[in-house]
């Protein structure tokens, strides 16, 4: 196998990539992205379209590449921005289907336990397996919660005093072996160069070369600790310039619920027992999905089905419903029994996108399929109109965002730039945005980073720099920082934001480097 490839969705080469060679795909601007914490990659680069193999660099395919280890990587290709001369991508490790799988509290054992024991247990039904293994210890831990496999991961590896990262071993034809590997120490970009929290890595400088890709890792590019593909994931378009209106706020999100369905049309399979994709999905696990990366769900780690679909219905929750004769795009439908009786293969749901046709993941075309309504809905049929989630007063809103500027500034000067923290304690400049605007009362139910606002993960909506206020986000550095506005870009009253570890939280006025404006929903 080439050094770096792009495969389809059955992980058959499409295509290899190589600067020095006539018929590889060429390729510039690259920049991989990875934590210690997380042991998560994700890559931004640029091919060049002078050659027929660029045709293969689209959304849902995958690009597998060596780190400076050896180590195989396997991303999906989640966003693809293109012209005339140039395809800019962004792609994410496939490991990142481990942050969406909820684990259940795990009792504390008789006699203590090595760490292959808690990952049998975390890892069992997930695909990957546990494979380097460097630790001798033997600890009795207790987990009295449920919360996320990556979460407890870093948990265990953290009590064990070891750290980890994800491999993807390619060797054989068909379904790769996804291995966790657990290390005394990680090591990472230059030869014998060691990643650490404290190091700020802009130095780390691009090396083309064809058995080394990685090029410059940003630590404020921690990995997502919650999406809902799942999640989400691929970036909406940006929201036109000029004041958005409930109206137009909901519409968009409704277009955002569509794209996360195009994106995937075709490209992911039907399985009722593997239903958190990125690869699989069932009907419902699909809507939900979608409706957590637009916005009208808050993204709490656990995919629904249609029972809780029918628990959702009413003027202050999900939707409510409508005649059949109203249906429009963007509207969801339910069929088979209701309630309780429509789980498993017996109730069946999805989203209209006209009056007549509707995309849904179903077993018949085992994946997610744009099919007419009549004969592929399932009967009996009823539809729901989703409430409008931006609708709210402007007044509550402002109340809130005004609440959670407040309570920043009210640590400036106090709070030291921690990274990974996400309290008052210690926190980074994501870590800022969670804690106050968690505190402020908006449903951020998982923990934002830089990567997961730009991804519009919800509640977060990119906006125009006409639209931005204060109490809105402005990301900055190429994507690797987060600050918080305290008026609009041009009022001159800047920032407050978790600054580094020497300045911590502080307030200026100069707003530099700018990349995007997001609000907190």
């Amino acid at each position: 196998m080439k050094s770096i490839e792009i495969l389809d969705k059955d992980f058959h080469r499409l295509a290899f990539v190589d600067n020095n060679t006539e018929n590889g795909l060429h390729f510039t601007d690259d920049k991989l992205s990875t934590s210690i914490e997380g042991g998560i990659y994700t890559l931004d680069i640029i091919f060049e379209k002078n050659t027929p193999q660029h045709i293969h660099v689209k959304e849902g395919n995958y690009i597998t590449f060596l780190n400076r280890q050896g180590v195989r990587i396997l991303a999906t290709i989640m966003q693809v921005d293109d012209n005339a001369r140039l395809k800019r991508v962004y792609a994410e490790d496939t490991s990142l289907n481990l942050i969406n799988k909820v684990v259940g509290k795990v009792e504390k054992p008789n006699t203590p336990q090595p760490i292959s024991w808690y990952f049998d247990i975390m890892l069992k039904g997930t695909g990957w397996e546990l494979g380097k293994n460097e630790s001798t210890d033997k600890i009795a831990l207790e987990f009295s919660s449920s919360e996320t496999l990556l979460s407890r991961i870093k948990k265990v590896c953290k009590e064990f005093k070891v750290e980890f990262y994800f491999e993807t071993i390619l060797d054989t034809p068909g379904e790769p072996d996804f291995k966790v590997h657990i290390v005394k120490q990680r090591v990472e970009g230059d030869a014998g160069f060691r990643l650490s929290s404290d190091d700020f890595l802009e130095g780390i400088q691009r090396k083309t070369n064809i058995d080394n890709i990685v090029t410059k890792v940003i630590m404020e590019m921690k990995p997502k600790e919650a999406t809902a593909t799942a999640p989400e994931t691929t970036p909406a378009p940006s929201v036109s310039p000029g004041k958005a209106t409930p109206s137009s706020i909901h519409q968009e999100m409704i277009e955002k619920m569509i794209k996360w369905f195009k994106d995937r049309e075709g490209k992911v399979y039907y399985d009722m027992g593997a239903r958190s994709g990125p690869r699989s999905y069932d009907c419902s696990s699909a809507v939900y999905s979608a409706l957590f990366y637009a916005g009208f769900k808050p993204n709490i780690n656990h995919l629904g089905s249609t029972v809780n679909l029918w628990t959702d219905i009413g003027q202050d929750k999900l939707m409510v419903q409508i005649d059949r004769s109203q249906a429009q795009r963007g509207d969801l439908f339910l069929s088979g029994p209701k309630g309780a009786a429509s789980g498993g293969r017996y109730g069946h749901t999805g989203v209209f996108v006209s009056n007549n046709q509707i995309i849904h993941c179903n077993a018949h075309d085992n994946g997610i399929t744009t099919t007419p309504v009549s004969g592929r809905s399932g009967e009996p049929l009823y539809v729901f109109r989703l409430n409008n989630k931006a609708s709210q007063p402007v007044t509550d809103i402002d109340s809130k965002t005004e609440q959670a500027v407040q309570r920043a500034l009210s640590f400036v000067g106090k709070t030291p730039y921690v990274w990974g923290g996400v309290t008052t304690n210690g926190w980074d400049c994501s870590g800022i945005v969670y804690e106050v605007y968690r505190h402020a009362g908006f449903n951020i139910n998982h923990r934002c980073t830089t990567a997961t606002i730009q991804a519009q993960q919800s509640p977060f909506r990119k906006i125009s720099a006409s639209e931005a206020r204060r109490g809105d986000l402005v990301i900055q550095h190429n994507g690797g920082h987060v600050a918080i506005l305290l008026g609009t870009p041009t009022s001159g009253k800047g920032i407050v934001h978790a600054a580094t570890p020497q300045l911590g939280t502080i307030t200026q006025t100069a707003i530099t480097n700018v990349n995007g404006y997001y609000r907190v929903m």
